[in-house]
């Protein structure tokens, strides 16, 4: 039991559920990225290895192609198992700044071997690299 997450009890279910599918840990450990996505670990798949997310967000400062974010994420069998896109509403454009809500993705609770990107510049993750 990782001691940190025994008082959020969809962490607790989620990571039960992963030690049972993968047939227990090597190695469980905190993990926390803030940071640029490009050139990240996250992208890059590895047979042992996934993260188990307490909380994940992503999002851009820019406003260039902002209705085309997405990330999509991968499972421990490197298979594509969601893809979450989160459009956003422009306001004011024809003034000397434009705005708009970040394109922020925000999750909690979800686990992936690996997340493939698309116009998101910064991510946030918060939760465990996990080695099976």
């Amino acid at each position: 039991m990782i001691d940190e997450i025994k008082n959020d009890p969809a962490a607790r279910i989620l990571e039960q559920y992963l030690y049972t599918q993968l047939g227990g840990f090597t190695s469980c450990n905190f993990y926390y990225h803030q940071g640029i996505i490009a050139g990240s670990e996250f992208l890059t798949y590895a047979a042992n290895k996934i993260y188990m997310a307490i909380e994940f967000k992503a999002g851009t400062s820019s406003a260039a192609d902002i209705n085309a974010a997405r990330i999509e994420f991968y499972n421990e069998a490197n298979v594509q198992s969601f893809v979450f896109t989160n459009n956003v509403a422009f306001w004011n454009t024809a003034g000397a700044a434009i705005n708009y809500g970040k394109n922020c993705i925000d999750l909690k609770h979800i686990y992936f071997s690996r997340i493939v990107n698309s116009q998101n510049t910064h991510m946030i993750f918060n939760g465990y690299k996990i080695i099976y």
